[in-house]
């Protein structure tokens, strides 16, 4: 497709085509605000500057994800596209990564003397099915499970319906979180909320996962009657940035949340940004090809980021003691995980890229 059919696309209110090289672009932005969320970066430093970074802004890298998996998702099952290929790549990579992170576990275990046979079977049991080997892989049981209730709801013709009981599992996802102790005053719903957060399993792929798995609907939907306005979009985005903001410092100030992984303006702080992103599309050859290396770049640095992390950590628990070791170990593994994802990204062996990315 050129730019000018592109652009004509969007004009007719069209669901673009194609991949956006913006979206792969802003995966890598993504990756690095995940890596920002699991390294602290500046907690020994300035705290709150370590609160700024991380309470703030990452937020939106995992809901960006969800919604953009979804999206192309959705987009298949409506133009009545396979989706199988879809699941095998989906679980394939998986797979990989967790018997990657599998070895390094058991590996660790043994050699630090903690390696348990039953209870070493019953965690990665749990984790393989909810919660991840890697605590960054429980996206992708989320994902299973959402892109299940798609599939099943796409076929019944009830997506519409069932979207709307995902927000019922965002709610409890806020008063297990950003709202904990508003949800923890209320009978019966403190029972509920404090079920479903004892058990992260449950809690990720349903109060979290779901919400933004929907979103991919939403946005296609929206997509298909809504043309281009960037005064318009970036308005909103610029509105519901301030409220966003506003909700997670009045919470923290508070202290009503037990943590903020979700807040109420996080949806609409999302949905704004991928619409923009969607509708701002490119089919610059330069930007195309800095789109296929931030792609697969965000991908390797997503999905190995905690085991270079990890390894850093041991190297700092039982070799050297590293100063300024949350600080560090950000740049550390925001620099190995680029390069290394890069180094993928160049390989000219198919099969390395295919299971690894």
């Amino acid at each position: 497709m050129t730019k000018e059919q592109t652009q004509e696309s969007i004009q007719n209110n069209e669901v673009p085509k194609q991949r956006n090289a913006y979206i792969d672009i802003f995966r890598i932005v993504c990756a690095i605000m995940v890596i920002v969320i699991h390294t602290f970066p500046f907690k020994d430093i300035n705290p709150v500057v370590e609160s700024i970074l991380v309470d703030y802004f990452p937020r939106i890298a995992v809901p960006f994800f969800l919604c953009v998996i979804s999206y192309f998702y959705i987009k298949k099952l409506n133009e009545g596209q396979e989706v199988k290929s879809t699941w095998i790549r989906l679980l394939r990579t998986y797979l990989i990564w967790t018997v990657v992170y599998f070895v390094y576990k058991i590996t660790y275990l043994l050699t630090t003397g903690k390696f348990e046979l039953s209870q070493f079977l019953l965690n990665t049991l749990s984790e393989v099915l909810l919660t991840g080997t890697g605590y960054q892989l429980w996206f992708f049981p989320a994902v299973f499970i959402g892109l299940g209730v798609i599939t099943l709801c796409h076929k019944f013709k009830i997506l519409k319906p069932v979207s709307i009981i995902s927000f019922v599992f965002f709610v409890i996802g806020l008063l297990g979180s950003i709202y904990y102790k508003l949800g923890n005053a209320i009978p019966v719903v403190s029972d509920i909320v404090n079920w479903v957060y004892f058990y992260d399993g449950i809690q990720r792929p349903f109060s979290f996962g779901l919400i933004f798995i929907f979103m991919g609907y939403f946005l296609y939907e929206f997509l298909k009657t809504h043309k281009k306005n960037n005064k318009l979009y970036i308005s909103l985005l610029c509105v519901t940035f301030v409220f966003y903001v506003a909700e997670i410092f009045l919470a923290i100030h508070f202290n009503l949340q037990s943590n903020v992984k979700l807040s109420i303006f996080l949806w609409p702080l999302v949905f704004f940004i991928m619409v923009l992103l969607f509708t701002n599309g490119t089919n610059n050859p330069k930007t195309i090809k800095v789109s296929k290396a931030t792609r697969d770049m965000s991908n390797f640095m997503y999905y190995s980021h905690v085991l270079i992390l990890n390894l850093f950590g041991v190297i700092n628990e039982y070799i050297i003691t590293i100063p300024y070791f949350y600080t560090v170990s950000f740049f550390v593994t925001l620099i190995i995980s680029a390069l290394l994802g890069f180094i993928v990204h160049k390989c000219k062996n198919e099969k390395i890229k295919k299971y690894l990315l």
